[in-house]
């Protein structure tokens, strides 16, 4: 007994140190393809413009951004495709299960795109069971199918950093809803016990006449969309049940009508009752923007296009990002772009609010090369933490979407952004954010906060501090899977 387990700590740790090195170590000395030509990449992109077609609305609140997915699933005729990140169970992704569910048994079919490593907890022994068996059952409708992104195999940690970091639904080819929310009730429940609270923002996208085929961007996100469905490693999710995970499967299904046609008493909205033309502001131009598809070690485009506008900004760079890592590989971008960083002002999470402390001691690492820069920046003290990633150009152009400020967004992960020219919009993109501005304290000269009396500054526990302090020495090593 003794023999065997000695063999199998030693299998273990020869397997720890083959996995450190070809999902960490090999990577760190892969450098990005970058394009030769920094503007070759809007060719590759293909972007038009909308002619005034699409209209666009800024969904804020953590109860409209529950009350529009489950009106827009609602409101599907013909097709309904959904990618995600986050997909993790609880009361809001119940419910848009419930409502796709009723919508595939109308006829609408539906696509769902998962980033495998995020939704495997699902999926282990003992573990959200039940959950399980809801996914279970509803990949054995026929109106819907189920593909992971670049599943997880243990022997192949090539890619284990390659993540589908998308988060979008496709409504008939005429509504779209854009952001940084996942699905998970920590981004629409404040509260929760055991978790943060997850502060983001979506966009909302209407093709202003769905008869007319005229060029929509949304035909740029149904296209997109196609190619990384049908990407070589997203794999179908496709089960053979036994007759006990039948019952299951069953089971669970019937339970999600039950608990979906209860929760209907709660939202005033009745399907189908929106005026998109109202509810939604006009726009010059929209843009959606993306990174390669199923490209580790790629060209960032989404970064491009973030730097090519700022380089073109008159007065103002504003940048919100829960991350915000200016690594040696994104400095190297950087330089191929004249950005005046006086302009910049940065909205990030503090020690104090950030969730993630190995990326904010990566953040900490570089908060006084920034400062130097004169660049601005705010540091959130408010509840909950800040996950939305926003960009404003001026008063005109606003970006929303997935992509995070550092090295894993830029190089490694899938990433999504709407680009949108609109002065109406972006007033009430900058009203928003200046609400979290207020719960935000300076970081001066000296790299201390400016004293502000109506904001006090938040109280970090002594052992986050000190582990921030133990990562921001490890940190440096990782930083490009950060």
């Amino acid at each position: 007994m003794k023999k065997i387990i000695i063999v199998l700590i030693i299998f273990l740790v020869i397997y720890f140190i083959y996995a450190l090195i070809f999902s960490l170590v090999i990577s760190a000395f892969n450098k990005p393809s970058l394009e030769k030509d920094p503007e070759n990449y809007k060719d590759k992109l293909k972007n038009k413009k909308t002619n005034n077609k699409d209209r666009v609305q800024l969904i804020e609140s953590e109860k409209d951004a529950v009350k529009i997915r489950k009106t827009l699933i609602e409101n599907a005729n013909h097709s309904i495709d959904i990618s995600y990140f986050t997909f993790r169970n609880g009361k809001v992704s119940r419910l848009m299960l419930g409502s796709i569910l009723e919508a595939a048994e109308r006829g609408v079919e539906v696509r769902i795109l998962l980033d495998s490593l995020s939704i495997l907890p699902s999926f282990l022994p003992r573990f959200n069971s039940e959950f399980k068996y809801i996914l279970y059952g509803m990949d054995k409708h026929e109106n819907i199918s189920f593909k992971f992104y670049d599943p997880i195999h243990p022997l192949f940690p090539f890619n284990w950093n390659k993540r589908l970091h998308d988060k979008m639904i496709i409504i008939d080819e005429n509504l779209a809803l854009i952001g940084g929310r996942n699905v998970a009730d920590n981004y629409y429940i404040k509260n929760l016990k055991n978790k943060s609270f997850s502060k983001d923002r979506d966009v909302l996208i209407f093709k202003e006449d769905s008869l007319d085929y005229s060029y929509s961007v949304i035909r740029d996100m149904k296209n997109y969309y196609n190619k990384t469905w049908d990407y070589k490693y997203s794999k179908s999710f496709r089960k053979n049940l036994n007759s006990r995970e039948k019952i299951k499967s069953k089971s669970a299904s019937e339970k999600l009508k039950n608990e979906y046609e209860k929760s209907k008493e709660l939202f005033e909205n009745k399907p189908n009752n929106i005026k998109w033309q109202n509810y939604t502001v006009a726009s010059d131009n929209i843009e959606f923007v993306h990174n390669p598809v199923g490209k580790i070690h790629q060209d960032p485009w989404c970064l491009r296009k973030i730097l090519s506008l700022a380089s073109n900004s008159n007065k103002s760079i504003f940048i919100q990002s829960p991350y915000i890592i200016p690594s040696r590989r994104l400095r190297t971008v950087f330089d191929e772009y004249s950005i005046d960083l006086k302009k910049t002002t940065i909205l990030t999470n503090s020690n104090y609010s950030s969730p993630n402390h190995l990326s904010i001691s990566a953040y900490s690492n570089y908060k006084k090369r920034m400062i130097d820069n004169k660049i601005k920046i705010y540091e959130y003290q408010g509840k909950g933490s800040l996950h939305g990633k926003t960009y404003i150009f001026d008063d005109y152009i606003s970006a929303v979407g997935s992509f995070n400020m550092d090295s894993r967004s830029s190089f490694i992960n899938s990433e999504i952004m709407i680009v949108v020219s609109s002065k109406e919009f972006t007033y009430k993109l900058k009203k928003n954010v200046q609400l979290d501005l207020n719960n935000s304290l300076v970081v001066g000269n000296d790299y201390k906060y400016i004293k502000d009396d109506s904001l006090d500054k938040s109280r970090v526990p002594g052992y986050k501090k000190a582990l921030i302090k133990i990562l921001s020495i490890i940190s440096p090593i990782i930083e490009h899977i950060l």
